[in-house]
Order: C-alpha cells, then sequence, then structure tokens
C-alpha cells in the first residue's frame, strides 16, 4: 500500500522561506506532490513533520500557520482517501497514478466532492467565513440527498424543486431555505466557471429571493432590567449578559467586531475600528459603561479588548464562534429574567425549579400574563420550603400560591400557622426566586384566619417577636 509524507525544503537563500511538499512512495517508486506553502525552517518540526506555531507570533502569521496546518491535514486525509479507492480497484496503481487522481480536476468526481474541495480552498486562502457558509448549505442539501455523489449532469431543476419541497416539510422558512439555495448556486457556478460542467440553470425554478420580516427590538425598560440583574451566583450569565450589553453600548456591535477589538483601537476617548464583514471604518465614543464591562476582566495576556480571544496559541476564530455559541445560548436560558410574563410563566413550570407538580385535578395556581389576562391555570406546590410548617404532628401542609405579574400571593394552608412560620415561607421563596433570577415586585400574604379573612401582610410585617 502506498505512504504519504509530508516534507520540507528550505530555501538556498538564508532568511527566505522554504516550501512543503507531499513525498508519495509505492512499490519503492517516490513522488513529489508541490503543495504552494511556504514558512520558515523555525516553524516546522522535522521530527514530527507538522508546522509550529510559537507562542509569540505575530497574529497574522499565526493564523496563515493554523490554516496551512488545517489545509495539510486536509490534503492528507484526501490522498489517503485516493490510496484506499485505488487499492479497492481490481487493477493495479503506481505512484504515479495516486498523483494523478489527487492533481486532476476529475477527482472532483461529482458535485458534492467538488463543493467540498471548493470549500477547502476557500479555507487555504482565508475565506472562511464563505467556507463556512458553503458548508452550512452543503450539510442542509446532505440530509435531504444523503451522502452519494452527484453528477453534474443530475444537478438539474427538478432537483432543486425536490429539496425546496423537502425543506418545507421540514419547516424551514423561506428565508434559510433561499440562503441554502443561493449558496448551492455560488458552488454550482464556480463549477461552471472552471468548466467541469454546463450552464444548465438548475435554480430557475426556486426561491432565492429574501422576504423582509417583521422588525423586533426589546424595549428600552427590559434592557435596563437586564443590566440590573445579580448574576454573582452565576459568572457564565454575568460573562453573557456583559458582552451584551458592550454590543448594546456600543450601537449594536456584531459580536464578531467585538472579539477582534484591540486596546490599540482604543485611543483618546475614541473607539476605532473596521468592521469584519464590509471593511467599513467606524467611531465610538467611549463611555463609563463600555469602562466598566472591560475592566471587569484580565486581558493582560492577549492584544485583545474584551475576553473573548484568550489564547494566542489556539484558532482566533475558533475562540470566537464558541464564545458566540456559549453567549446566544446563556441569553436564551437567561430570558426569564427579563419578561415578566415569563417570569411567572417559568415559576409556575414546578420542574424548572426543580419543584413537585401536582396532577391536572388539583390544580390551584392561578397565572396571570401582567396586564392582568389570565391564559391558564396551573398548580404550583413548593414542599421544600414549606414542610413542617403546620401545628398540627406529621402534616405536610401545601399552601396555594397565585401569581399576577410579578406578585406572589402565598395562603396559608393552615389559618393556625404562626407568623413566623408565614414569614420564614415567604422569605424563602423570594430567595428561590432570586436564585433563579425570578425577580419579584413583591412577595405577600393572606391570613386565612377567619378573623383577618382580608388581611395581607408584606414580608417585612410577618414578624412576631413573642413567638
Amino acid at each position: 500500500m502506498a505512504t504519504v509524507k509530508v516534507k520540507f525544503r528550505a530555501s538556498s537563500v538564508e532568511m527566505k522561506e522554504g516550501s512543503l511538499y507531499y513525498q508519495v512512495i509505492h512499490n519503492r517508486l517516490v513522488r513529489q506532490l508541490h503543495t504552494g506553502y511556504r514558512l520558515f525552517p523555525s516553524e516546522w518540526d522535522a521530527g514530527i513533520s507538522e508546522v509550529v506555531v510559537a507562542s509569540g507570533t505575530e497574529e497574522g502569521r499565526r493564523n496563515y500557520l493554523l490554516s496551512m496546518k488545517t489545509a495539510i491535514a486536509d490534503d492528507l486525509s484526501r490522498l489517503r482517501s485516493v490510496i484506499a479507492r485505488l487499492e479497492r480497484s481490481d487493477t493495479g496503481y503506481t505512484a504515479d497514478k495516486v498523483v494523478e487522481v489527487f492533481s486532476s480536476p476529475a477527482d472532483c468526481g461529482g458535485f458534492l466532492s467538488f463543493a467540498r474541495q471548493l470549500i477547502q480552498e476557500l479555507k487555504k486562502i482565508g475565506k472562511r467565513r464563505t467556507a463556512e457558509t458553503y458548508t452550512t448549505a452543503l450539510n442542509s442539501f446532505l440530509r435531504f440527498r444523503g451522502e452519494r455523489d452527484l453528477l453534474f449532469e443530475e444537478v438539474d431543476s427538478n432537483l432543486m424543486v425536490e429539496y425546496e419541497t423537502f425543506l418545507k416539510g421540514i419547516n424551514v422558512c423561506p428565508n434559510s431555505s433561499s440562503f441554502y439555495m443561493r449558496n448551492l448556486r455560488a458552488i454550482y457556478n464556480r463549477a461552471v466557471e472552471r468548466e467541469l460542467t454546463v450552464q444548465r440553470y438548475p435554480f430557475k425554478h426556486v426561491y432565492t429571493g429574501v422576504d423582509k420580516t417583521v422588525k423586533r427590538a426589546v424595549p428600552l425598560k427590559v434592557i435596563r432590567r437586564i443590566r440590573d440583574l445579580d448574576l454573582t451566583l452565576s459568572p457564565v450569565l454575568d460573562y453573557a449578559r456583559d458582552l451584551f450589553m458592550f454590543s448594546f453600548y456600543t450601537r449594536g456591535m456584531a459580536f464578531v467586531d467585538m472579539a477582534y477589538l484591540k486596546k490599540k483601537d482604543l485611543q483618546n476617548g475614541v473607539l476605532v475600528y473596521r468592521r469584519q464583514k464590509t471593511g467599513q471604518q467606524l467611531f465610538i465614543k467611549w463611555e463609563k459603561p463600555m469602562q466598566e464591562i472591560v475592566g471587569k476582566y484580565d486581558t493582560s495576556a492577549t492584544p485583545y479588548l474584551l475576553p473573548i480571544i484568550r489564547d494566542m496559541d489556539t484558532d482566533a476564530r475558533k475562540q470566537y464562534k464558541n464564545a458566540a455559541h456559549l453567549v446566544n445560548d446563556k441569553l436564551k436560558k437567561n430570558r426569564p429574567a427579563v419578561r415578566a410574563c415569563h417570569t411567572a410563566d417559568k415559576l409556575c413550570r414546578a420542574p424548572r425549579l426543580g419543584f413537585h407538580r401536582k396532577e391536572q385535578e388539583h390544580s390551584d395556581f392561578h397565572h396571570q400574563r401582567s396586564d392582568g389576562t389570565r391564559f391558564g391555570e396551573y398548580h404550583a406546590y413548593l414542599p421544600c420550603l414549606i414542610r413542617h410548617i403546620g401545628r398540627g404532628q406529621g402534616q405536610q401542609p401545601y399552601s396555594k400560591i397565585t401569581v399576577i405579574g410579578r406578585k406572589i400571593c402565598i395562603i396559608p394552608a393552615h389559618r393556625t400557622d404562626s407568623k413566623k412560620a408565614i414569614r420564614k415561607m415567604a422569605i424563602e421563596t423570594e430567595k428561590l426566586c432570586n436564585l433563579k433570577h425570578l425577580f419579584l415586585r413583591e412577595v405577600f400574604c393572606k391570613c386565612k384566619d377567619t378573623q383577618k379573612s382580608n388581611k395581607r401582610f408584606t414580608i417585612n410585617e410577618i414578624y412576631c417577636p413573642s413567638e
């Protein structure tokens, strides 16, 4: 079986970059494949045949070397795939045949193989965002068509109409469907440019436009509520909130632009940066809330302003994407803390808070929207909070809890419950709600004593020193 090695050839001129090549060996016959990758001797480890990225390497050079490592791994994977395919064939093969198949445009095979090769080419030249969008579209198409490659002649209008129908069937919105179609069309047009196929306009009968969506904006009071949340018990949520607020303070700066902000971009009270997407230069006055967020985190080990890209030896884009996923996930989980209707809804859904939920026929939890309109009855018992507070021995009194907007009313199960026990129950309820970021406007109790049937107490009033 043929083997492949990665070799480095140093330049004959001192202080100039050398070149990498692949060595294909089969039946003692050696052939070389030139890669076009160039690097200095100090950036190559001959012992393990691998590119080395030193810790003090300048950012642009580091990204270039990291992308080179990825490209080499992809090339080796493809070479091994070619060799395995030739091994499975009945006829013998030579090292020349391996080089020929690897280098030939025909090795692009069909549409799917060409798409994968194009994605790798884009990664090599630094167009990683385009490669990512092509990958997303290709993965969607693979879910529809499977892994079997397609001849370019099979990529026709009928196939794309079937694909669009498939997307509608799994409830993909028109804009997402159009996104996939436009990217697949771009891949197909690249193949036409390289004369791998002729233009048959397979996308002429599918939607490739962009629907206008409803403008959505978060009210300022919600932004203030997010800002004022006490998240000291959850550092990850606090981190997500800080990055969200920084984006808000900087006129909705994109997360990718935030990730690549550098300390040198902030001078004389003005933040100057270029958008990653368009290259447009923007100027933002530096305000106190921005500095408070930046000052919370230690970024002394990096040239970046925010704690998104933290490791200088790891791919910066990978770190940015991981942070973006983390922040988006935590913001979704934190959503109940910033919407009153969600606050009450999450509270009444007992499993969310780890409570036991009773059967529906015992429902005594009335949940209303913040505007006062009722939209359902739930039951919510808090056995972990009010266990054994009744005077009766061995009893498990469950209190009725009513939520109206962000107010909670607790009605003790027994009218003989002491004020001290009621107060404890109310305070513990409030503590638990705050711990779960379900911030309440008020927690109060209604006494079931016949003499005080309409009497209500706030937490501070429920206190009896004599008990």
